[in-house]
């Protein structure tokens, strides 16, 4: 199994969204394998890392902290994160 997209609707440096149903801020594609996120400071990087984590990080009964101020893009009040996975084995799915 591997991550094969992420989309991201007014999350950090990715907004403001237009139509928020349909068209993301970021469409990202990845490969089976070794994925390199390169670019210049303050273009996104840790955005998407952050991104990440924030829907695969396990409950642990440690607080998720979203930061209006820092996650949602220029005050937006709803950000929307979506990740999709490719080649699930039968153990996985």
């Amino acid at each position: 199994m591997y991550l094969s997209n992420i989309k991201l609707w007014n999350f950090r440096k990715y907004g403001p969204a237009n139509n928020f149903e349909s068209n993301p801020n970021l469409d990202l594609n990845f490969e089976p394998g070794l994925n390199v996120l390169i670019g210049a400071n303050d273009s996104g990087k840790t955005a998407i890392l952050d991104a990440i984590k924030l829907v695969l990080r396990p409950n642990t009964g440690e607080w998720i902290r979203i930061d209006i101020e820092e996650d949602f893009h220029n005050g937006k009040n709803k950000m929307k994160i979506e990740l999709a996975f490719e080649n699930f084995s039968n153990l996985e799915a």
